[in-house]
């Protein structure tokens, strides 16, 4: 039984820390007035350690508050503190003295006898002892090679028995927190991981971490581990049981989505409305069934459906930096794994409603989504862009929806490896197709030197406090609750320096030192094309360099806060096509390429409805990369594009 927090003692935080100036006067008191004879308990002995750490790391702090006490007199006092340790641990059980522990220093007893080398002097048997009756101090042993080698047999026994303590540990260090480190025991197999791994999985809630789980079975590479098929087939099952039992009522939490009508009496392509948290988003008809030649079909999901942003990137992509500081700090952190971000998991269901419908239209006419995309690439780009190389055959209306999914992965794949030939070499050779593997979607490169603009090294200081909830200008007194950034405060509300803390002048002085605001002629607070660029960056991962001007863009190049990138893709969207088609970089990742391609499981593995989900997935895919290949080919040769003199006099949105 520990003893009661002492609220008194000195705990080290190393510089940065928001604590490490908070026992300054401790630590001047403990060094100026204790003396040797006063070191007592083990208690006494790691305070003195902690109050050495932190007169150490603070020297310029402490050289002006105690300059007359020299180094020998600490140095003294910590020999003292050690050798008085060293001693309890020879004279007296490992379990009495950690038991005598003060609450506050249960983690720096550990560090401290560490620094001793405590496992020279306590036995195996003393060890045993323990941790029969502290299972849970496992985890911080093995933090140390040392304690790990020297008591490998007692510490591998101890983790089969408790097997849950064992298992969250390993799964913490090895698939989520990476920041840590563990050094399992030398006699602890894999077999045996597996084992304990198993008898977790077969608990229950709350017993059994439904984070935990789901790492399991989306385990990363690891070479300290490696799950067999057995504990990630059942930690899949248990996961998938635990979330119908943590979800099971139907009105809890907080429901949010979208919704996809089309209707026949609308003439305006497209409306919204948001309601209850549902955004509606309404279609007309009229223009869909009056207009379906194939590149209109096409031109619909760009100017109706917004399969690309504003910034022509793949809508459906995530962006890390749009997720709230709140949201990031309380969500796992799993290693190796895509995040699919609110923003992109709507948008993504908004897709999948507007394919379907918009494909049960087509279908009505007599017409398939497929032989659009198969015109614009075995006919339109020769046509438009006098390109030969690319072909593609898509399945047919009769075919079945597994072969579907079978057919389209390696399609895409053929698109692209023609795609990156042109971009190489200005031609297409398809002898080269066998040789060319596209596991990592940021190698195709750009018929562009300069496409987009990405972060650089020096992006982090400038965009935090202009578009971070958690920078001192995301707040103002006079417009509580407005916005959650300073950017869109002050491009939204008339604003003046006054309307911010004092303590948040010195960071209006270096936005507008570094022109990243201005002030009007009333003394209001605006943002300039550079803030803008950044917040396009930091809202969509990344921006076009011809959307803004040159001297802007060289201006923040210059300081290294943007760089630029000569690939296809953006970095973002080139994350969300490796999630979608292939496992190589993501523990999570959907892999539908391989899951089709590569004999993943029984046809009869596969339900309808996951098939047709995955199709869709791949199609929307598909028809994103069409998209951007037309926007790039037609921007690059200045061919192609919408004529004006055929354009047709139809409202686009409602007013």
């Amino acid at each position: 039984m520990h003893i009661d927090y002492n609220e008194k003692r000195a705990i080290y935080f190393p510089q940065g820390d928001l604590m490490s100036s908070y026992y300054f006067d401790r630590v001047t008191e403990v060094l100026r007035d204790l003396s040797v004879e006063d070191i007592s308990n083990i208690n006494d002995a790691i305070e003195i350690y902690q109050c050495k750490l932190i007169y150490e790391n603070n020297i310029e702090y402490f050289s002006d508050i105690l300059p007359a006490l020299p180094s020998k007199s600490i140095d003294k006092l910590f020999s003292t503190a050690c050798q008085m340790a060293v001693n309890t641990l020879k004279n007296q059980r490992l379990l009495k003295i950690f038991n005598e522990i003060e609450i506050q220093y249960i983690e720096q007893f550990w560090n401290f006898v560490f620094f001793l080398n405590f496992w020279n002097i306590i036995l195996e048997e003393d060890m045993q002892n323990f941790l029969k009756n502290h299972p849970n101090q496992i985890p911080k042993l093995i933090e140390n090679k040392e304690v790990s080698n020297k008591y490998n047999k007692v510490l591998s026994e101890a983790m089969e028995t408790n097997f849950k303590i064992s298992a969250e540990c390993i799964i913490r260090v090895f698939a989520i927190d990476i920041n840590e480190k563990i050094f399992i025991p030398k006699s602890l197999t894999n077999t045996k991981i597996d084992h304990i791994m198993l008898n977790y999985l077969s608990g229950k809630l709350p017993e059994v971490n439904i984070k935990f789980v789901e790492a399991l079975f989306n385990w990363p590479a690891c070479t300290k581990y490696n799950p067999s098929p057995e504990v990630r087939i059942t930690a899949k099952k248990v996961n998938q049981s635990l979330a119908n039992e943590f979800f099971s009522d139907r009105y809890g939490g907080i429901r949010f989505g979208s919704k996809v009508c089309f209707c026949a009496e609308q003439k305006p392509c497209k409306k919204y409305q948001y309601q209850n948290n549902i955004l509606h988003y309404f279609f007309g008809q009229q223009w869909l069934q009056e207009y379906f030649d194939y590149a209109t079909i096409l031109n619909n999901f760009i100017y109706v459906f917004d399969f690309l942003d504003k910034g022509r990137l793949i809508s459906c992509s995530s962006h890390r930096r749009n997720t709230p500081t709140l949201l990031k700090i309380t969500e796992p952190h799993y290693h190796n794994r895509y995040t699919t971000t609110f923003e992109a998991r709507f948008d993504i269901d908004l897709k999948l409603g507007e394919i379907v419908g918009y494909q049960k239209i087509l279908r009505d006419q007599g017409v398939r989504l497929e032989s659009a995309i198969e015109w614009f690439f075995n006919n339109y780009i020769n046509e438009e862009f006098n390109i030969t190389g690319f072909s593609i055959s898509l399945p047919t209306e009769e075919t079945s929806l597994l072969d579907k999914c079978k057919a389209i992965g390696p399609e895409v794949e053929r698109v692209l490896k023609a795609y990156f030939l042109y971009a190489k070499n200005h031609s297409i050779n398809t002898d080269y197709f066998p040789f060319i593997v596209i596991k990592d979607f940021t190698e195709i490169p750009s018929l562009f030197k300069k496409k987009y603009l990405i972060e650089d090294t020096e992006f982090d200081k400038p965009a935090n406090i202009l578009l971070s909830d958690q920078s001192q200008l995301a707040y103002s007194p006079s417009h509580p609750g407005e916005e959650r950034n300073f950017f869109s405060l002050i491009n939204k509300l008339d604003l003046t320096e006054k309307d911010f803390h004092k303590t948040a002048y010195p960071f209006i002085d270096y936005l507008k030192d570094n022109n990243f605001i201005q002030f009007d002629e009333s003394g209001i607070l605006r943002p300039t094309q550079q803030a803008v660029l950044l917040a396009v960056i930091w809202m969509r991962g990344s921006a076009n360099l011809g959307d803004f001007p040159s001297d802007v863009i060289e201006s923040l190049m210059s300081k290294k806060i943007i760089k630029s990138t000569d690939r296809f893709f953006s970095p973002d969207e080139a994350e969300y096509l490796s999630y979608l088609f292939n496992n190589a970089k993501f523990s999570n990742s959907l892999a539908l390429r391989n899951k089709y391609n590569h004999g993943s499981g029984s046809i009869t593995d596969f339900s309808d409805p996951e098939m047709q989900f995955d199709y869709y997935m791949m199609l929307i895919a598909l028809i994103c990369i069409l998209l951007k290949i037309n926007d790039e080919l037609s921007r690059f040769t200045h061919k192609g594009g919408l004529d004006s003199e055929y354009l047709i006099d139809w409202p686009l949105e409602e007013e």
